[in-house]
This record gives C-alpha cells, structure tokens and sequence, in this order.
C-alpha cells in the first residue's frame, strides 16, 4: 500500500470509531430522556380518572416511548459474536503468537467495512428511535389535550 493510502485507512478508521462512540451516547441520552419523560407521564396520571379517549390516546404514546427506550438499547447492546479476524472478541480467543502471526496482516479495510457497517446500523437505529419519540411525545400531547378539554 502506499503511504497515502495508509494515511487514509487510519484517518477513516479513527473517523468512523467515533461515530460510533457518538451513537452509543446519543442513544444513551436519549435513554434516559425517554425513560424520564414515561416516569413523569405514569406519575402524573396515576392519580387521574381520565377520559376514555385520553387513557388510548395516553397509553399509544407510552407503548410508542417503550418501543423507542427497546430500540435504543438495542442500539447500544454489545456486539460480542464478532468472528471478523480483526474484531477484539476473536483476539480474546487467541494466543499472544497468533496474535503476533495475524498482525502481520494489513486488515484495516476490512476492519473499517465492519466498522462502517455497525455505525450504519446504530444512526439507523437512533434515528427509527428518534422518530418513534416524536411519535409517542405527539400522542403524549393529544392525550394531555383530551384529558383537560371538557366533553
């Protein structure tokens, strides 16, 4: 390879690394709002007999905040069954001298597909995330509306 094109697969390799650091703390922050905003939306309606229409209405938008909270953490869950020989769970299952015979190949293209491929899926799923929590906040609101709005 040349020394631009080893330039290029370690710049793009720390590139994408942290785009996949900065999935795993978007979905975790978004964990912990929409898991917050569905405490706060069961305590303050524990106490309420609410209009039929609102109790639907309520329990779409929190059924939609649970589904986006199991996508997030599907988001950040480990991926361990990494059989890639590049991947840190295959090293695991190594000696040190295979280790020191498989480095001697040049792996970082792979290394950067698989890499590319997991930041992919993550910012596909934050994204279907962030959708289903505008989703359940907007069926959150109608819910709020029916509740105070006199039949």
């Amino acid at each position: 390879m040349t020394d631009r094109t080893d330039q290029a697969l370690d710049t793009d390799l720390a590139h994408v690394g942290a785009e996949i650091g900065r999935a795993d703390t978007k979905a975790a922050l978004l964990v912990g709002l929409a898991g917050a905003a569905l405490a706060v939306t069961g305590g303050a309606v524990k106490d309420y007999s609410l209009p039929a229409a609102a109790q639907i209405t309520g329990g779409l938008g929190a059924a939609t905040l649970v589904e986006a909270i199991v996508t997030l953490l599907l988001v950040v869950r480990p991926a361990l069954g990494g059989s890639a020989r590049h991947s840190w769970p295959h090293w695991a299952t190594c000696t040190p001298e295979q280790v020191r015979e498989q480095l001697r190949e040049d792996r970082r293209a792979e290394r950067l597909c698989d890499m590319a491929r997991l930041a992919s899926r993550k910012m596909h799923g934050i994204r279907r995330a962030v959708h289903l929590l505008l989703g359940g906040i907007g069926l959150l609101t109608f819910a709020a509306l029916a509740a105070i709005t006199p039949a």
